[in-house]
């Protein structure tokens, strides 16, 4: 019997506290909201909203918090047999400050964190093999054992031709350097068929390869790029095309999760309509885009990450609309 196709988010699942008092710092930070976050399970979130079979599979502590967690992604529709509880090592906390329009503070409680206390012996293989796609991020290849169990789920990915997303989801506090975190961006090329960054990632990128097409340059097992350009759009590398993909205009309130919310629309398309990397026509790779930005683009309308991530039929019906104005364009 054939299984459901599934995307499996991997890695990283963490408490958020955003703050309660915007133009302070976290010095002087009186209250904070408490948040389930982390980029791949708002990917695993969003892609069950999207109507795709979502899997997550990590780490949280066995606490209040790694209870709430888990009890989040259940009332979202995501499968959580692979969500491992750690009875030693706490749920990851990440306090939040915006002390200035267009700035963030982290703090992460994290030394060590339940979420990077995974280790590869805990790797189930046949949810790796099973996968129509995987989804990870670089907040698993910070600290060990969870480098190791990434770098050995990847292996075995590679073996079982399970196409793998990464998304470069720089946090600086998290490196030593910024050329270390470029250096470890630079280790998943050879693993992923897709890549995911924002600007500021394709810079340090460029500065860190000393090449500012290194993208055009790029391993042929990378088979496509997304650059998120935030109120610019999005650009998509396919092969020797690049793709602009516009912005939908919306009244922004809060972009936490908006790039989730788009790699999550881009992937969920890709699996629900079986599209395959390695024939993608450009009318498709525009579809996908339209609809991946019309996630995103939606989501900014509303505060946090999980709550904002619309509904399919939200998506859809606007995504409905771009469709009809870009043939209508193209007459």
């Amino acid at each position: 019997m054939e299984h459901q196709p599934y995307l499996l988010s991997f890695g990283v699942m963490i408490m958020d506290f955003f703050p309660g008092e915007l133009g302070v710092d976290l010095t002087h930070m009186k209250s904070f909201h408490p948040m389930p976050g982390g980029s791949c399970a708002n990917v695993a979130v969003a892609a069950a909203k999207f109507g795709v079979r979502s899997l997550f599979a990590g780490k949280v502590g066995k606490d209040a918090f790694g209870n709430c967690l888990i009890q989040t992604l259940n009332d979202y529709g995501v499968e959580t047999q692979h969500l491992l509880q750690d009875g030693q090592v706490r749920t990851t906390l990440n306090f939040h400050a915006k002390p200035a329009s267009g700035s963030i503070e982290y703090l992460f409680y994290r030394n060590p964190g339940a979420d990077a206390n995974l280790r590869p012996e805990e790797i189930d293989l046949e949810m790796v093999r099973n996968a129509s796609w995987i989804h990870l991020d670089s907040l698993c290849l910070t600290v060990s054992p969870i480098r190791e169990a990434t770098e050995y789920l990847l292996g075995e990915a590679k073996k079982a031709g399970v196409p793998v997303s990464f998304d470069c989801n720089y946090r600086e506090v998290l490196w030593d350097s910024p050329r270390e975190a470029a250096k470890a961006f630079e280790s998943m090329l050879p693993y992923a068929d897709l890549l995911k960054m924002n600007e500021d990632e394709y810079e340090l990128m460029c500065r860190y390869m000393g090449n500012d097409h290194w993208l055009e340059n790029r391993p042929d097992s990378l088979k496509l790029c997304i650059v998120t350009m935030g109120s610019r759009g999005s650009r998509i590398y396919y092969r020797d095309k690049v793709l602009e993909i516009p912005v939908l205009p919306v009244q922004v309130r809060d972009s936490i999760g908006c790039g989730d919310a788009f790699i999550a629309a881009f992937l969920s398309y890709v699996v629900r309509h079986k599209l395959s990397l390695s024939d993608l026509s450009t009318s498709q790779l525009k579809q996908a885009g339209l609809f991946a930005d019309t996630a995103a683009s939606l989501t900014a309308v509303k505060e946090g990450a999980m709550p904002a991530i619309p509904s399919y039929l939200e998506v859809q019906r606007i995504f409905a609309e771009r469709m009809k104005e870009e043939t209508e364009e193209g007459k």
